[in-house]
């Protein structure tokens, strides 16, 4: 996240294709997480330098994954892209789950949601993004959210909707909060600090924590009261998600400002 963020920065700032395509390709280096920016930041940069920035962040992925993507890049492919997190701890999952054992209709859903609820958190901030450059790619210099919001919105929309989940991925929105406001960030970090620790406290144990152990197939992931927390802390990524899709809506009916 810190490198996605440094590519926003760059191109918001000095528009250096080269340089934020870079930020971007050694972000993807790390992890898998930043092909959902690829969408906003594809259709965000203009003109020519679209290309360019799509080619360097694509060559910087190259070079880092070598030589192993040379050596067998289908086992990449299927261990990166084809990666797969722990179903019904969070979110849309934690609700399907629960309340599948006691109706049919929920099963359906929830069945539905194990099947396909990947490509619909992908899907979904790949849509939004092209709703909020849809103008801009239409009628040229059309107003649209920045691209720093717009990354927000799409971060906070994948972890709202993403069917697995570990608690680092709460991580993935920390960049973007501030964008959502004072209110909406103070409920965030509020509701997923105290989320956090519960967590932790329970794997540990006891409090100084010396060991984390999270193994599910030892004991549950954790008891009602910390599953409660994680229903807030789910909650409270929805509100940041709703008060930067208010600032990129306002964004869009008058000129944005400049990046501070």
């Amino acid at each position: 996240m810190c490198l996605v963020l440094l590519s926003v920065y760059v191109w918001e700032r000095w528009r250096n294709a080269p340089l934020a395509g870079a930020a971007l390709g050694m972000a993807l280096n790390v992890k898998a997480v930043p092909l959902v920016f690829l969408p906003v930041l594809f259709l965000y940069v203009s003109g020519w330098r679209r290309l360019v920035y799509a080619a360097v962040a694509g060559a910087v992925v190259f070079v880092g994954s070598l030589p192993y993507l040379l050596r067998d890049p289908t086992v990449i492919a299927r261990k990166v892209l084809g990666y797969g997190s722990y179903y019904g701890h969070w979110g849309v999952s934690r609700l399907l789950s629960d309340l599948a054992p006691g109706s049919g209709l929920a099963a359906q859903l929830n069945d539905a949601f194990v099947a396909n609820g990947r490509y619909l958190a992908l899907g979904l901030p790949a849509l939004v993004a092209l709703v909020m450059n849809g103008a801009s790619l239409v009628r040229g210099k059309a107003r649209r959210p920045a691209l720093y919001v717009q990354c927000g919105v799409v971060a906070s929309l994948f972890l709202a909707m993403t069917p697995g989940f570990g608690v680092q991925y709460l991580a993935w929105v920390v960049p973007w909060v501030p964008g959502a406001g004072a209110l909406p960030g103070a409920a965030f970090f509020a509701a997923t600090g105290v989320f956090l620790f519960s967590v932790y406290q329970y794997w540990s144990g006891s409090f100084p924590w010396y060991t984390a152990d999270a193994r599910p197939y030892e004991f549950e992931w954790w008891p009602h009261a910390v599953v409660n927390l994680e229903v807030l802390a789910w909650a409270s990524v929805l509100v940041v998600l709703g008060a930067l899709t208010v600032v990129g809506g306002r964004s869009m009916r008058r000129a944005s400002r400049p990046l501070p």
